[in-house]
């Protein structure tokens, strides 16, 4: 079946606008690509294959395929790839996602890598791998001064508003310091309840989500990488998951989750369902594994 129109248009936005983003040009995913230059540029053509091979696959073996994951006791972790391209954990509350991040985070720095976690949660105030937090208010000027090491900014009093506000700006002073050299040693953040800070759409809206969105599309070529956790899958933007090659993803039944997951997992995103506490879905580079760990459950 030949794909609609409009699906193939707006797919091939999204590619543009994620290839604007991917090569250090994020201002220009703000403005409409005409049909004209999605054409000559290729991405209609690419869309389409696409959304063809896709409606293919709806059939094809690993959709269909019933047998169970691979199950594994150890979680997969590649370090070299998350400082390359960060990590991303999707679930339900209260189902390890922070525990594992922990887990993660402690990985890294026994690695020798600086790690902040912006968090409003307060979950990494205890248990944590990183000893020193910084209680950001919501009132009034406050002046940070840190060494690159790890560190936790408790942003639980800000409203959402001033989140974004601040880790706008923490985003742009790591940003600047590593392009102007001051700093050569990779440093990476965690962003707990990532909804919050990288909404659906947030890529785009550049005006409010400007410096954050700088910071995970280009960090990385000067020594910057990123994690994310969030409980709402669906809600967070869909070119920030892309952007992480390494996903673990837990438990969830909310039905727009299911559907999200499917386009990750394809058929195997039946089992985020039955996931319990301390199981996660692991995915990275065509490879997918159910890793279990109850040790880090909540």
């Amino acid at each position: 079946m030949f794909p609609k129109s409009e699906e193939v248009i707006e797919l091939a936005k999204e590619k543009w606008r994620y290839d604007q983003i991917r090569f250090g040009n994020p201002k220009l995913a703000e403005i409409e690509p005409e049909y004209e230059e999605l054409l000559e540029s290729g991405y209609i053509t690419m869309a389409i294959n696409e959304l063809m091979y896709s409606e293919k696959r709806k059939y094809a073996e690993w959709l269909e395929n019933t047998e169970e994951l691979e199950m594994v006791h150890e979680i997969p972790f590649d370090i070299e790839e998350a400082l390359k391209t960060g990590f991303c954990i999707l679930g339900n509350k209260g189902t390890g996602k922070t525990n594992l991040a922990k887990w993660l985070v402690k990985k890294l720095i026994d690695h020798g890598v600086a790690v902040y976690v912006l968090d409003s949660s307060q979950a990494w105030l205890s248990n944590s791998p990183i000893s020193e937090h910084i209680t950001v208010q919501p009132y009034g000027t406050q002046h940070f001064q840190w060494q690159p090491k790890p560190l936790v900014f408790d942003l639980s009093l800000l409203n959402i508003r001033d989140k974004i506000r601040f880790t706008n700006l923490f985003c742009r002073t790591l940003l600047q310091g590593h392009i102007q050299g001051y700093i050569n040693d990779w440093e990476f953040v965690v962003f707990e309840e990532a909804h919050l800070i990288f909404p659906s759409g947030s890529l785009r809206g550049l005006k409010r989500y400007g410096d954050a969105v700088a910071f995970a599309t280009v960090g990385r070529n000067y020594k910057l990488s990123f994690g994310f956790i969030t409980q709402f899958p669906a809600n967070v933007d869909k070119l920030l998951v892309k952007l992480t090659v390494q996903r673990y993803l837990f438990q969830t039944w909310e039905p727009n989750d299911i559907r999200y997951m499917r386009r990750l997992l394809g058929k195997h995103a039946e089992e985020l369902k039955s996931l319990e506490v301390g199981e996660c879905v692991y995915q990275a580079k065509g490879e997918i594994k159910k890793v279990v760990f109850p040790e880090y459950g909540a």
